[in-house]
């Protein structure tokens, strides 16, 4: 669970747009950490939690009221007869474009 501390407005609530970088990094963070365990073979799947998930699971772990979290965060060695859905193919030279929108 990556928790940040949101130290200024509330994030649903930013004043400038300064207020938003500890859930930035958070996510960059993430990102990182998902990369890492790619690279040593674990699979990983994350969680946005929804409804009232969020406050539950602060709950459940003791968190401090001015902290918040990204997402549930997993990892594990994928199983030898996992399951891995085929990637949505993308043509690179449609989607990158130069001087042009």
């Amino acid at each position: 669970l990556p928790f940040f501390r949101q130290k200024q407005s509330p994030l649903l609530r930013p004043v400038e747009q300064s207020s938003l970088n500890y859930f930035a990094s958070a996510w960059c963070a993430l990102e990182n950490m998902l990369l890492a365990a790619t690279a040593e073979g674990l699979g990983t799947v994350f969680h946005i939690p929804v409804a009232d998930e969020a406050e539950r699971i602060k709950k459940i772990v003791g968190a401090p009221e001015d902290y918040e979290f990204t997402c549930l965060l997993t990892m594990g060695y994928p199983a030898e007869n996992a399951f891995l859905p085929k990637q949505k193919e993308i043509d690179v030279d449609e989607r990158i474009h130069t001087n042009l929108w």
